[in-house]
């Protein structure tokens, strides 16, 4: 669609300056240069017309019908030269912009990294080259160092070193070899290898990304339907001004008049500014899926966090291996990693890395069973071995042991879980399984409460665990023991007495309350359902990123206000101008053209500065400890440095502007409301001037 609306433009653009050169001529050879271009002048002006008919049949004033009176009234008083000219420049500032937007959603969509448009293929004994559009699942693409792996698969011969930070943020290179799997984008440092295609294209992992971050700008954001209110809302009085211009000055000033209209650039701006605001967030490893979101995320006063798997690390820890009778811990710890040397679930794998970490020889495996929630049964050395729940030894007619008894009294409020290891009839012993605070989260919640929001923990874990946890990180409050369906209703809870919430979360059962949420976050690696169903995605699986995305959304709305500065400024400097100053066609032209090219600069190079001092920087380690005292002094906030200065006083300028507007539009209620009334309506001049107070 943009693609066809940029080819437009650059025909427009080129007939326009054709037409230029035309009208030019006849100014200053001869007039009958002008009589040639006239003709083409009028076809050239058609689809103006057109537009503003259109508006007027569907019963409203917009843009189409001030551009179709304006190059009415250029016609009508033989301003050829000037029609000419003023098309150069609303086509060529068009083209600007729209060519602008393409680099930045071309920029957009390769965050991750461009893929090889050839690449080798083994068939048979050889390797050939064929077009990346040509790969189809099943062949064995070849990639060797220095190369960017061009699909998803699995390795079926060789080994490399790939650098994987593009996707998964890791700082070290991955060892890959045989029967690993590889994703698109990522880049092979040494070795070769041959990869078995099991996705290609617009199926890979980054591609489907960068699906994701191309829709994401297609949303018509809160801001630019704000300045769409604003700028019909301009119309009226552009036009009851263009009339009073027209009645006491004259043709040229009732054209010029017309220019006060700054609606294009509105409709233009906001969605710049959110394309290079979301594609700064990609970028830093933060993957916004609705662009509304950065909106969303200024008005957020309350962030509720899951506590297993978000707050906590994915994968527990060992806290401490129990023995019973004469059984070892070690021999305990190599029967429970036995069993679930084939199992993916955290606990499986917490277990596994002890093993890994004691250096312990894992016993084999003879069969395996599995109950989901349970435990596992196997067979080591002839025997039957359990690894499981209290209840999963229970089933099996496995006596728990008074010993055991006594490991599990123990626990008391610590929140920490059994895993019981049986061999036969006999309880061997229990492996006792603590969860994991990421280091990031006490320096993640102390900073949010710095911002002045409220911190919650939002958990179906019990009672003690959880409450341990909230008093450990210092949070706001807490709710235990929460079904899905009641995590979705305590959000609504709070949403009723008018906070809004953003809830962070990453399992299956957190989908419920991302949806209800204003704002759902979830973590790379979290539940399928969690990740599809969360407004935003942090790319590196944990919340360092989390205050980034806060500072994106802060800084959006900054630069929003300055497009709205650029744009409404020049508009009572052109009133006062042309009917007390004298301003006619080359002063009007240039300050609107100014106006525009400002704006476009603000979108993008400012913006593009500005973000550029939003980068992500690790917690240092000392503020990642655990927060002992909740009712700490707050660590002394940082002098203003000039760029902050400098957004504080553009920020004043814009209410300024803003305000400056009211008295425009409340002379135009006493004064003008009988002319206004015969163009076709009246406006609401109080809501008009509301709407634009809070869109300040």
């Amino acid at each position: 669609m943009l693609a066809q609306h940029e080819v437009e433009v650059e025909r427009f653009a080129r007939r326009s300056l054709g037409l230029l050169a035309g009208a030019t001529a006849g100014r200053l050879i001869n007039p009958f240069f002008t009589a040639v271009t006239l003709p083409f002048l009028v076809v050239h002006t058609v689809p103006l017309f057109r537009q503003g008919y259109d508006e007027l049949r569907e019963g409203k004033l917009g843009g189409g019908v001030i551009r179709a009176l304006a190059a009415g009234g250029m016609l009508w008083t033989r301003s050829f030269w000037v029609l000419s000219l003023s098309s150069v420049l609303y086509g060529y500032t068009e083209k600007l912009q729209l060519r602008v937007r393409r680099q930045s959603q071309v920029r957009l969509g390769s965050v991750f990294g461009e893929l090889p448009r050839r690449v080798w293929v083994r068939r048979g004994e050889q390797d050939i080259e064929v077009a990346f559009e040509d790969l189809v699942v099943g062949d064995l693409v070849v990639v060797g160092a220095g190369q960017p792996i061009p699909v998803d698969g699995r390795i079926e011969s060789g080994e490399a070193s790939i650098d994987q930070r593009a996707l998964t943020g890791e700082d070290q290179p991955a060892e890959r070899t045989v029967g690993d799997s590889v994703l698109a984008a990522t880049v092979v440092l040494s070795g070769t290898i041959a990869i078995r295609v099991e996705r290609t294209g617009a199926a890979t992992v980054v591609a489907s990304i960068e699906e994701i971050l191309n829709r994401t700008t297609d949303h018509t954001s809160e801001l630019e339907l704000k300045g769409k209110v604003i700028a019909d809302r301009t119309v009226v009085p552009t036009l009851a001004l263009a009339a009073l211009a027209l009645v006491l000055l004259g043709s040229d000033a009732g054209i010029c008049a017309l220019a006060l209209y700054p609606g294009e650039g509105m409709r233009m701006l906001g969605p710049l500014s959110l394309l290079n605001y979301v594609r700064h967030a990609a970028e830093q490893r933060i993957l916004i899926k609705d662009g509304r979101v950065l909106e969303s995320l200024q008005e957020i006063d309350t962030v509720v966090f899951d506590k297993t798997g978000t707050l906590t690390e994915t994968i527990p820890r060992v806290a401490a291996i129990h023995g019973f009778g004469s059984a070892s811990p070690e021999v305990v710890l190599g029967l429970a990693a036995a069993a679930e040397l084939r199992q993916q679930h955290p606990i499986a794998l917490a277990i596994r890395q002890e093993a890994a970490r004691r250096g312990l020889t894992v016993p084999s495996v003879e069969e395996a069973s599995y109950r989901i929630g349970l435990g596992v049964q196997v067979t080591v050395n002839g025997s039957p071995v359990l690894v499981g729940s209290r209840r999963f030894l229970v089933n099996h007619r496995v006596p728990i042991s008074a010993e055991a008894d006594a490991v599990e009294a123990g626990l008391g409020e610590s929140g920490h879980s059994l895993v019981y290891v049986a061999e036969g009839p006999r309880v061997l012993g229990a492996i006792e399984i603590m969860p994991r605070v990421r280091d990031e989260v006490a320096a993640l919640v102390k900073e949010l409460q710095a911002r002045g929001m409220a911190v919650y923990i939002l958990s179906g874990d019990h009672h003690q665990p959880t409450e341990r946890l909230a008093r450990q990180l210092g949070v706001d409050g807490f709710v235990a023991g929460t079904l899905p369906d009641q995590k979705a209703e305590r959000i609504r809870d709070w949403q009723g007495q008018g906070r809004r919430v953003c809830f962070v979360g990453d399992g299956i059962n957190d989908s419920i309350a991302l949806r209800t949420a204003d704002v759902s976050v979830s973590l790379m690696g979290a539940s399928t359902i969690a990740a599809d169903t969360a407004n935003v995605v942090l790319l590196d699986g944990n919340l360092e990123r989390l205050p980034l995305l806060f500072d994106l959304a802060k800084d959006l709305r900054v630069n929003m206000r300055h497009n709205l500065l650029a744009l409404l400024a020049p508009s009572p400097i052109l009133a006062l101008g042309i009917f007390f100053l004298g301003f006619r066609t080359p002063a009007t032209l240039l300050l609107t053209t100014a106006s525009g090219l400002v704006g476009l600069a603000n979108a993008t190079l400012v913006a593009e500065w500005r973000l550029k001092q939003l980068q992500y920087r690790p917690v240092p380690e000392a503020t990642a400890r655990p927060i002992e005292e909740p009712g700490a002094e707050a660590p002394a906030s940082r002098q203003p440095d000039l760029r902050a200065q400098l957004s504080v006083a553009l920020d004043g300028a814009s209410r300024r502007v803003v305000q400056a507007v009211k008295p425009l539009l409340e002379f135009l209620d006493d004064h003008l409301g009988a002319t206004v009334e015969a163009l076709g309506r009246q406006p609401d001049r109080a809501a008009m001037v509301d709407q634009l107070l809070r869109f300040s």
